[in-house]
């Protein structure tokens, strides 16, 4: 019978369709692709050599009938194994344990023996002298060693089920199940030449579901997105591989969008975009509007990070944009992160992506790149916000106590309430740097209720206003001013610990009430109704409303140190500090001055007639213990 060649066609027509979009549209660096890609140009080839058995015998010589038979059976022969790998590459992207597939690629290698010397032996086919076809007498081998990998397959999938995805494991699945219907269709009717189309069918229902480039490539750029990028470094994070993830931003795109909207600034990113594409041996990825990454295929290579980093330099990126005159002033931020060293996961590479794109540009720059410092300082920062986050959980916090000193009693009065850091991953951290990072990511409310809570506890146990303690001071930030229920928190903790609200004083900086002076007035006027003493701090280092001043229900002004550090020195601090403390003293206000570190300053800020005093000349901060036995020693009398 006539064989049916159409199959053939519509298999060459979907194959063909296929492979082009790969090329143009679909391509990504992954192993999945790679050996889906190799798996469909062995369809492919299988196809167009069946056509050529089924068409060309009488119109070519023997011979190459015989090279075109020995083809299709090679082509076909591997298509299997090939699916073995695919399925593997599911559970393992590098592939890193391939030996473990060796035993089930035995058969596979015993009958691409058997097809190269079937040319001699015809042991599984024979051409007569017209050229046509005839099965050898061992063609039952190929259909042996065909169930062989069936099998292989199926076990690889079993044993693999919880990894695989169910899309995935139902597209193999139904592949198994065409492919072996067409493998039974056509050893019964030899003339029906199904094999060919069922594995078109095969690829094309992989490129739809398993494939389904959409979902890892960016839409507008096509490059890699997000979770693309995410798969690829996957397998380098596991097996803790050193390498280099480079990344540009478009620091000012989200304010460009709104004036030219969307589409037209996608069109003028575009540039961008084909800049970097221009340099091959890179991978690049889209993870949002504003920031692409790259990734140097030889990563083993450093001149190829040089190289590339050259060709990205900022100033010839920035001509490149101009001589195309999209018409828009671009910033951009640069850098580049050691992975795993700086970044240990992709979320951590994440981290540090937003963190830089918190950093302020300097005025009138267009592009900075950030140096290794930089990208160091980003790590440590993301280091520690990790750990405020959990502070209180994992008990990393602790309270020290510095003393205010009262000039007119002669004796040490109260003590403001510092909070301490340290962890094993960042040892001790500065209370300047943590408690900005925890204002910034919100976790400053846990930390102030835990400050609170300690304070209290240890006024409520050692019974320090017995031993003549008059209050004790609790920094507040401005974001827990902004918290409408700030001064119920605190009253309904301070009652809980059964301490007198006197014993407490509310420090907030200028800062809070400048920028949100209502929801700070109410809270303020609340907490002084209820007895806590109210205090001004670090005042001169912001920008004072004085009218908002002298509304405020403040008891103690306490001037920065900043203004204390030249009275002894230059006339214009000692200017400024006696009329300030002059009209703090003509509002009615308490002034106490921290930062006090020598005799000399002590001696001129009395003769202003300042009430208290806190620096290092009168007592560094200290732990519970030691302020307790401080002012237990106030209360023995002195020798005569």
């Amino acid at each position: 019978m006539q064989p049916n060649i159409w199959f053939n066609v519509c298999a060459l027509c979907i194959l063909s369709t296929l492979i082009g979009l790969y090329y143009v549209k679909f391509k990504a660096p992954f192993k999945k692709y790679y050996i889906f890609l190799a798996m469909s140009w062995m369809a492919l080839v299988s196809t167009v050599a069946s056509l050529c058995n089924n068409v060309l015998p009488g119109h070519v010589p023997v011979w190459v009938l015989q090279i075109s038979n020995c083809t299709y059976f090679v082509a076909q022969g591997m298509l299997l194994p090939s699916l073995l790998l695919y399925v593997h590459s599911l559970t393992d992207h590098s592939l890193s344990d391939w030996k473990r597939l060796v035993p089930w690629m035995v058969p596979a290698a015993f009958s691409m023996l058997l097809i190269l010397t079937s040319w001699y032996s015809d042991s599984l086919f024979w051409l007569d002298d017209g050229g046509v076809y005839h099965r050898g007498s061992m063609i039952w081998l190929l259909y042996l060693v065909t169930a062989f990998d069936y099998l292989g397959i199926l076990v690889r999938l079993v044993r693999s089920w919880r990894v695989i995805a169910p899309g995935e494991r139902e597209s193999i699945g139904i592949f198994l199940a065409i492919s072996l219907t067409a493998v039974f269709l056509q050893l019964v009717f030899p003339w029906l030449l199904v094999e060919n189309f069922a594995s078109a069918l095969c690829v094309m229902m992989f490129q739809l579901t398993v494939q389904n480039p959409e979902l890892i490539l960016d839409g507008s750029s096509g490059m890699l997105n997000k979770q693309g990028f995410s798969n690829l470094l996957a397998p380098m994070f596991d097996q803790c591989r050193s390498f280099q993830v480079g990344f540009l931003m478009v620091d000012n795109y989200h304010e460009l969008e709104k004036v030219y909207g969307y589409t037209r600034l996608e069109s003028r990113i575009g540039v961008l975009v084909s800049f970097l594409k221009q340099h091959p041996g890179v991978v690049y990825a889209r993870l949002d509007s504003d920031l692409f990454c790259f990734l140097p295929e030889n990563q083993q290579s450093d001149q190829s990070w040089t190289n590339l980093l050259q060709d990205l330099d900022e100033d010839d990126l920035m001509t490149h944009l101009r001589r195309r005159r999209i018409g828009v002033r671009v910033q951009m931020k640069m850098g580049v992160i050691n992975c795993p060293k700086e970044a240990e996961s992709f979320g951590a590479l994440l981290g540090l992506f937003d963190m830089a794109a918190r950093l302020p540009m300097a005025n009138g720059q267009d592009a900075f790149r950030l140096s290794p410092v930089d990208v160091q300082n980003l790590r440590r920062r993301k280091l520690i916000e990790e750990q405020v986050r959990s502070a209180v959980k994992d008990n990393s916090l602790s309270m020290v106590y510095q003393p205010i000193y009262d000039i007119r009693a002669k004796r040490f009065c109260s003590a403001e309430a510092l909070m301490r850091m340290y962890t094993e991953k960042t040892g001790s951290v500065s209370p300047a740097e943590f408690i900005r990072i925890a204002e910034d990511n919100g976790a400053i409310l846990k930390l102030t209720r835990f400050a609170v809570e300690t304070v209290c506890r240890f006024l409520r146990t050692a019974e320090l206003e017995k031993l003549g303690l008059n209050w004790m001071n609790i920094n507040l930030s401005a974001v827990d001013c902004a918290q409408e229920n700030l001064s119920s928190r605190m009253l309904e903790i301070i009652h809980n610990y059964q301490v007198e609200p006197g014993m407490i004083s509310a420090e907030i900086t200028e800062t809070a009430f400048t920028n949100m002076p209502d929801s700070v007035l109410a809270n303020l006027t609340e907490l002084s109704r209820a007895g806590v003493t109210i205090m001004l701090d670090d005042y001169g280092t912001g920008y004072s409303n004085l009218n908002r001043l002298c509304s405020m229900p403040l008891d103690v002004v306490k001037l920065d140190k900043s203004l204390v550090d030249h009275v002894c020195t230059s006339e214009s601090a000692r200017i400024v500090m006696e009329n300030t403390v002059s009209m703090m003293k003509r509002l009615n206000k308490k002034v106490l001055v921290e930062g006090v570190e020598t005799k000399e300053q002590s001696d001129y800020l009395i003769s202003l007639g300042v009430d208290y005093f806190q620096g290092y000349y009168y007592a560094r901060p200290m732990d519970a213990v030691h302020l307790e036995e401080l002012f237990q020693s106030q209360l023995e009398p002195v020798a005569p």
